[in-house]
């Protein structure tokens, strides 16, 4: 949680048809570029991070398989909440096991599907 509390501000915002994140992007200095805070998913979903970038990296290559996966295979696009859930089971069991690091990126998850517009939070709490 130290981590994603000194990371930067992610906002996002929901209505019944669309859903919105915004981020604030600092570097760490002045000759580094700015870090890479908003993710696209899916064409209908994406996510916010703050926290270490390389966890939340990690994170949306798995969401982006399992969306492309859940595409794949049903033929329809992956519903919000299960891939939260996915991500959310993911990140809970790495917190259990001794030899994993936890996951040290908290996430917005927006999207619209089906049921409307979503937004998700997920941290490493």
């Amino acid at each position: 949680m130290e981590a994603v509390k000194q990371g930067s501000a992610i906002c996002g915002l929901r209505s019944k048809t669309t859903a919105v994140l915004a981020a604030l992007r600092r570097s760490a200095s002045d000759l580094a570029s700015p870090q890479q805070k908003l993710f696209r998913i899916d064409e209908h979903m994406g996510i916010g991070v703050s926290g270490l970038i390389a966890d939340a990296r990690g994170l949306s290559v798995y969401m982006r398989r399992e969306a492309l996966y859940h595409q794949h295979v049903y033929g329809s696009a992956m519903p919000i909440n299960r891939i939260v859930s996915q991500v959310s089971d993911k990140s809970q069991i790495y917190t259990q096991q001794a030899w994993n690091r936890p996951y040290g990126v908290g996430l917005l998850v927006v999207g619209v599907d089906k049921t409307g517009a979503h937004l998700f939070e997920t941290s490493p709490w």
